[in-house]
């Protein structure tokens, strides 16, 4: 059956539907999500005579770029056929050079002269493979993988699309040539094509760089520090700034992984036979950060009562969970390049920056320690009370609920010593035109309750204390 639908979807005579549901069912056969069952399907190819595995193969990679769909259904099953080519008890007189041998072959295809399409799959195939098996096993064809790639980036013929394709290759690749960074001549390499494929023209295209980008942050941090501030700094900045919003995610996922790192360097997360020093990126860059952060949470609103959006992956959302992250990592210094702005967009009359202010203090409340929560949010305390009754914007008031619910969690000491007058102003709003509001201050109503439930318990407890 195996070989039967290899000979259908290689056959360009056929059918594009007929190709491609004998792709589907080849597919089928190679692999499913259970674990097991998807084991099953690897012995079963591992059975097969080693003749009918080969011709299997070779149709397929004869069928790369004939097919009319993407994602090519002959590069995921070359890529799944590596997978089960490694299975134990494969009839192969080496299974590691059978891989080899694959990627070897779909490389010569890269470099060598051939129609765009064909290029295109043999680069998505090769993707695949890296996605489906450990970097250990193929660390015998990193070179041949990153040779290929840097020659699409390089060829002055390359098209967009194989550029892009080539770009995709390299991000399922990146932990497999792990190799290359451990040189500064490998590294320089890749890093003037990354940073060069962040400034395309093309939206997709700079996407996909800047995604390269935040993955190698996250995997060779220890390698950053000669590119950093000459060029990752000033291209995620940039990117940050981006009126697209694909691009300011990645700005921002990039300084969100940074971070990440940092903060687990600093608290012992990692096993210590692998720890590096931290290189603080984070802090260094916080007065940069900020204010973009700052100017992304204005920037990215529309409707000022459309709570709903807060749902959606926006760079609002991602500008939110960077401060936090960055608060988190930096508690000490956050704060000091946050407050000065907090005041000036309080009081304008712009209601996206209203609403910018109260979701930065709210992203970074619960990484401060209380002494320093209390001491730079109380002055802001009336601002926060106002904006409770905002009358222009219903995320003003919803974001002000929220963070009054934050700050009766995190920094109880700022809860006002006047309760009568604090809980009228909170019952008013369970009755607010939008229910999102009136149900935001039913949940800071009842973390009021909890806090002040907890001070009496306290004192009830104290009180007995010394009393004993």
């Amino acid at each position: 059956f195996i070989s039967n639908m290899s000979v259908v979807i290689a056959d360009r005579n056929n059918s594009p539907i007929a190709r491609q549901a004998a792709g589907l069912q080849l597919k089928n056969c190679l692999t499913v999500k259970d674990v097991t069952l998807k084991k099953e399907c690897q012995h079963r190819w591992a059975k097969l005579e080693e003749e009918t595995r080969m011709a299997v193969r070779e149709r397929l990679i004869s069928t790369l770029g004939t097919e009319n769909i993407h994602p090519s259904c002959a590069a995921q099953c070359l890529a799944y056929i590596a997978v089960a080519e490694l299975f134990p008890g494969t009839q192969s007189s080496s299974e590691m050079t059978s891989l080899e041998d694959l990627i070897s072959e779909l490389c010569d295809v890269v470099v060598q002269p051939a129609n765009e399409h064909r290029k295109e799959a043999a680069l998505e195939t090769i993707a695949y493979i890296c996605q489906e098996i450990h970097v250990l096993i193929l660390v015998n064809s990193y070179t041949s993988i990153l040779n290929s790639i840097l020659f699409c980036m390089e060829d002055s013929k390359s098209t967009a699309r194989i550029r892009l394709a080539a770009a995709r290759a390299l991000l399922s690749s990146l932990e497999c040539i792990y190799p290359t960074f451990d040189t500064e001549e490998g590294r320089d390499a890749i890093m003037q094509v990354v940073c060069d494929g962040t400034q395309s023209s093309s939206v997709e295209e700079s996407v996909i760089w800047l995604q390269i980008l935040v993955k190698i942050g996250s995997c060779y941090y220890h390698h950053l520090e000669n590119y950093m501030e000459s060029a990752i700094v000033p291209i995620t900045l940039k990117a940050m700034a981006s009126t697209d919003s694909d691009i300011a995610l990645q700005g921002m996922e990039f300084w969100c992984s940074v971070a990440e790192i940092e903060f687990n360097l600093a608290s012992g997360a990692y096993d210590p036979a692998h720890v590096v020093p931290s290189s603080f990126y984070a802090e260094k860059a916080l007065p940069k950060l900020v204010p973009l952060l700052m100017s992304a949470l204005v920037g990215w609103q529309d409707d000022p009562n459309d709570i709903d959006d807060f749902d959606d992956w926006t760079p609002f959302n991602g500008a939110c969970s960077c401060l936090m992250l960055l608060a988190q990592c930096c508690s000490n210094t956050v704060a000091t390049y946050v407050t000065p702005k907090i005041i000036y967009y309080t009081t304008r009359s712009d209601w996206r920056y209203r609403n910018a202010a109260l979701w930065t203090i709210g992203s970074i409340l619960e990484e401060l320690k209380p002494k320093k929560a209390f001491s730079k949010i109380s002055p802001f305390m009336a601002n926060i009370w106002e904006l409770i009754h905002d009358k222009t914007s219903a995320k003003v008031r919803y974001a002000a609920q929220v963070l009054m619910g934050r700050i009766f969690e995190f920094c109880p000491a700022l809860i006002p010593s006047d309760l009568r007058k604090l809980i009228k102003g909170l019952l008013v709003h369970l009755e607010d035109d939008d229910h999102r509001v009136a149900a935001a201050a039913s949940k800071t109503l009842s973390l009021l309750v909890r806090e002040i439930f907890k001070l009496t318990s306290e004192k009830v407890n104290t009180t007995l204390l010394i009393e004993n």
